[in-house]
């Protein structure tokens, strides 16, 4: 009766599959070929228009551009390059055939010429009226095989091409529907001395367009027949060991490894699949024990590096910025910043020797030993030799640290520094940076009752401190060459006044550039400090994650300072759009295959940009992903039905529209856009 029971259920539920199958292949083969119809028809111009486009370019390439003239014989020409004067006899099809031979696609060249003599070609229903451009030259004939040049361009595509320059739709070539780009030919003058056209047969496009469904609608119904078949078929033989595998995993999904291996015979794919199954489990388990130890190791540095920037926005005269980028092995890496006291501003740099945990813990160990010696008032010097010999105590692991650390006085800038076995850090005094030449002292923790010689030296305005661990100069190439000095200090004089996150975030990108297909093996940290006690910080920055998650963080931070600043408000509705489109567009384009960041600042204009004694707020975007101006994209046509108008570009519309001025430009690789708008 047991074994009736099994057998009746195993054959209801095979039916049931059946039925699911059918009933979801139906559906699914409906939806998808209704839904190819409909994407194929409402992009067949598009594709088509792109791909004009692109020929008409080629054209360009082949007869040249600018300085276009119609010589005395009335022969539309271009230096020595003559096209035609409407007769056969000077018709120059040359290039026209060399774009038909390489594209298939249809070419024509015109003259501008008066309008005494047009009439109506055809009756006034089913012909058309001619327009004041001639045909010169071209690459096809009329439907007869007749010569058609000498003939005349749609007077409504003539008057387009007058008021604007540019034409692209359907238009009438000798008696047949051709989809066509038109372009004028411009003089050195500027005036219209005529025009080239490229096309394809809408005839043709549509025929393409009709097989091109057909062939995906039999694919669609064969992949879902093989499809159906397959798992009917492997659910038959296998729903048992489908029902143990399932059961073995949820357990493994919920973090229970079950002692026990996943037990099945026979030679067939899931025999092999539990084989890797179990291979899995094993390596899980210790992924898990390992990677919880690098997750803790990851945390504990990320949690102990100060990373808000401005970094200290109620100080006036100096900023500073900061970036650590974990290699794959947790290490030990640390950078540090804080006020000894209201005047004096102390900024370290470390490198834990080893990996894992035990590197993590140690720099936390090493960073608050020197952030609590340097508070309590002591010298560079006297804070390296006290936490060198506390380190040294019960270190049997035998971990060292690696560190640079400065005193500086921000009223008169006054630098105070000690150097325990770190990289030299590069000094701009002046109109360039330098390596400072110290002979630096022993590593943290490597041997008791060393005492540290400080060196002293004095910034001015404009003046610069750049300082770096050794994953920045050791960074190599497949090849195995190191990044090195030389090219480090070629990079940041090469930008010696940009701001310090342009500079820090632009020689990643250099290293990145640099080492191409290789690994990450150790941290790349970097600090900057620009001292100018001269100047007063007025711009507040974010720096955040360019996702949909960051844009609350943006918004509010918008509005906070807009709200500081007294902005009516309706400024701040028009501005908040404007932000939420424009970081968005940062978002969704900047960074399409990694993940990246972006900064926005904002600030009150005092350089009277828009020329007004109104209040004016200035908002910066910058991203170092893809550059792209946004500026430059034709707005799109509103008086249209959105069916008919292009995809995108309305959000960068929307914004021009409502603020005041804009602004892109691209500062070494990165995506600058300034926007200003009048707030009271």
């Amino acid at each position: 009766m047991e074994q009736f029971k099994k057998k009746f259920l195993i054959k209801s539920l095979i039916l049931k599959v059946i039925l699911v199958f059918a009933i979801t292949g139906a559906v699914l083969y409906a939806g998808i070929t209704i839904t190819i119809d409909n994407v194929l028809d409402e992009q067949e111009a598009a594709l088509v228009t792109d791909r004009l486009k692109s020929d008409i370019v080629y054209l360009g390439d082949i007869i040249g551009r600018g300085n276009w003239s119609i010589n005395e014989e009335g022969v539309l020409c271009r230096g020595k390059v003559q096209l035609g004067d409407g007769t056969d006899a000077t018709a120059n099809i040359s290039p026209f055939k060399q774009l038909q031979s390489k594209t298939e696609t249809f070419s024509y060249a015109f003259k501008k010429c008066g309008d005494e003599g047009l009439t109506w070609v055809g009756d006034q229903e089913t012909g058309y009226q001619q327009g004041h451009f001639i045909r010169v030259a071209g690459s096809t004939r009329d439907a007869q095989g007749k010569s058609i040049v000498g003939t005349y361009i749609d007077k409504k595509v003539a008057d387009v091409l007058d008021e604007t320059g540019h034409y692209e739709g359907a238009a009438n070539v000798a008696g047949r529907p051709i989809f066509c780009i038109y372009r004028t030919l411009i003089d050195k003058t500027g005036n219209v001395v005529g025009c080239v056209v490229v096309g394809r047969s809408i005839e043709e496009l549509s025929e393409q367009t009709d097989a091109a469904k057909k062939y995906i609608s039999w694919a669609l119904i064969i992949l879902l027949v093989i499809a159906s078949t397959a798992v009917i078929l492997y659910f038959k033989r296998t729903s048992d060991k489908i029902n143990s595998i399932k059961k073995y995993l949820d357990r493994i999904g919920k973090g229970d490894f079950p002692e026990e291996p996943l037990t099945g015979k026979g030679t067939d794919e899931l025999s092999l699949v539990i084989d890797s199954i179990n291979e899995m489990k094993e390596s899980l388990m210790e992924k898990e024990r390992m990677g919880s130890e690098l997750s803790v190791a990851t945390d504990i540095q990320a949690n102990m590096l100060p990373c808000i920037f401005p970094a200290f926005p109620e100080y006036d005269g100096f900023d500073i910025y900061a970036t650590m980028n974990p290699a794959k092995e947790v290490g030990g890496d640390f950078y540090d910043f804080f006020m000894q006291d209201e005047n004096h501003l102390a900024i370290v740099i470390a490198d834990v020797s080893g990996k894992g945990v035990p590197a993590a813990l140690f720099m936390v160990i090493a960073k608050t030993l020197i952030k609590n010696y340097t508070q309590i008032g002591l010298e560079p010097s006297q804070v390296f030799t006290t936490v060198n010999n506390i380190l040294c105590e019960g270190n049997e692991a035998g971990l060292f640290v690696t560190a640079w650390m400065a005193i500086i006085d921000i009223k008169t800038g006054h630098v105070k520094y000690v150097n325990a076995g770190h990289n030299p850090p590069l000094i701009k005094l002046g109109d360039k940076f330098e390596y400072i030449e110290q002979k630096p002292g022993l590593v943290l923790a490597g041997l008791e009752d060393i005492q540290y010689k400080q060196g002293e030296f004095d910034l001015k305005d404009g003046d610069r401190i750049y300082l770096y661990t050794d994953g920045v100069t050791e960074a190599t190439d497949l090849k195995g060459e190191l990044y090195g000095e030389d090219r480090l200090l070629e990079y940041i004089n090469n930008h010696v006044d940009d701001l310090p996150e342009y500079v820090l975030h632009g020689i990643r990108k250099d290293i990145d550039k640099f080492v191409g297909e290789a690994e990450q093996f150790d941290d790349i940290t970097m600090l900057m400090l620009d001292f100018a006690k001269g100047q007063d910080k007025k711009a507040k920055r974010l720096e955040v994650e360019a996702s949909p998650d960051s844009m609350t963080r943006v918004m509010k931070f918008i509005d906070a300072e807009l709200e500081s600043y007294g902005a009516s408000r309706k400024a701040q509705k028009q501005i908040d759009i404007a932000v939420d489109e424009l970081y968005s567009n940062v978002i969704n384009y900047a960074y399409p295959d990694k993940n990246g960041t972006a900064i926005v600042s904002i600030e009150l204009d005092d350089t009277n940009h828009l020329n007004t004694d109104e209040k004016v707020v200035k908002l910066i975007f910058v991203d170092s992903g893809v550059q792209y101006n946004p500026l430059e994209r034709d707005d799109p046509d509103i008086t249209l039905d959105v069916e008919d108008r292009g995809i995108g570009g309305l959000g960068i519309f929307i914004s021009k529209t409502i603020m005041d001025d804009m602004e892109y430009t691209n500062i070494n690789g990165y995506n600058v856009l300034t926007v200003y708008k009048i707030i009271e």
